[in-house]
């Protein structure tokens, strides 16, 4: 992992995710890139516009500049490159982590609504279903970077590209984690295809770098399992594989955001299938 791309707002809740992302980057030796988006003010006239912009930028490059100082007190040796740019950071996150550089996207969650501001018309959500690099999620609650237990719930559908891990499993790999697989299924489907079976047993190919184990629970409501099974085997992350078109809309739907309710305390690592 060459480096971590970190967008903030300079709040409490960046503030979390700033630990995360300063860990990964320095257990990689990666680079960390810390990006602050700014919003183009409304003006009249494009003289007034360019002025106003200009100042916002000089703001922000301060304040990113006494934001590095701050961080380089405390990790003398970490490598931070930092930016400040116009426009809204979900557009800016996307445009900035195209470049070769960049692996990883870390950002954090803000709300008290904890995983429904995550999923539902978030910053976070959005900057999971537009950018092309894995993206991991750290919720306000998450304040103590501890990576040893993850649980990854898979359907077991069809895994296009086996290098959509590739993040994953060095992360998995630097540190030391084992990756618990959870498969929920309903009474009814709980007899396993023949197709599920051979995505099961590709997943486990891919993943055999890592430390892993296979589990399989029955309970009507996916979300409510993945609940459970979180809590049961203390895991201290979720990990999901992002669909192109409609993971967010049929896994997560406003009505049974309910149930996600531990998720506000665990980051997700969110792997992207593009």
């Amino acid at each position: 992992m060459k480096g971590v791309l970190f967008p903030t707002d300079f709040s409490q809740n960046a503030e979390n995710a700033l630990q995360f992302a300063i860990e990964i980057a320095q257990k990689f030796n990666a680079q960390l890139h810390v990006v602050h988006a700014f919003q183009m003010p409304y003006a009249t006239s494009a003289p007034m516009t360019g002025r106003l912009t200009d100042t916002l930028k000089e703001v922000a490059e301060k304040d990113l500049m006494d934001y590095k100082n701050k961080i380089i007190s405390n990790h003398k040796n970490l490598d931070i490159i930092t930016k400040a740019l116009v426009g809204d950071v979900i557009n800016v996150v996307d445009d900035y982590s195209q470049i070769d550089d960049i692996d990883l996207i870390v950002m954090g969650t803000k709300g008290a609504s904890g995983v429904k501001e995550v999923l539902i018309g978030s910053n976070a959500e959005e900057v999971v279903k537009h950018a092309d690099k894995p993206v991991l999620i750290v919720p306000e609650k998450a304040t103590q970077f501890s990576i040893n237990k993850i649980a990854f719930a898979s359907d077991f559908e069809d895994i296009n590209l086996s290098e959509v891990f590739d993040v994953y499993i060095q992360f998995c790999q630097k540190f030391d984690a084992e990756t618990y697989i959870i498969n929920i299924e309903k009474e009814e489907d709980k007899f396993y295809s023949s197709k599920k079976s051979y995505e099961a047993k590709r997943l486990d190919v891919i993943l055999s770098d890592v430390k892993h184990n296979f589990n399989f629970e029955v309970n009507e409501n996916v979300l409510e399992g993945i609940n459970s099974f979180v809590k049961q085997n203390k895991c201290d992350m979720l990990a999901v594989l992002s669909r192109k078109h409609n993971f967010f809309e049929k896994i997560f739907h406003k009505s049974i955001t309910n149930a996600l309710t531990c998720h506000t305390e665990i980051p997700m690592f969110v792997i992207k299938e593009n």
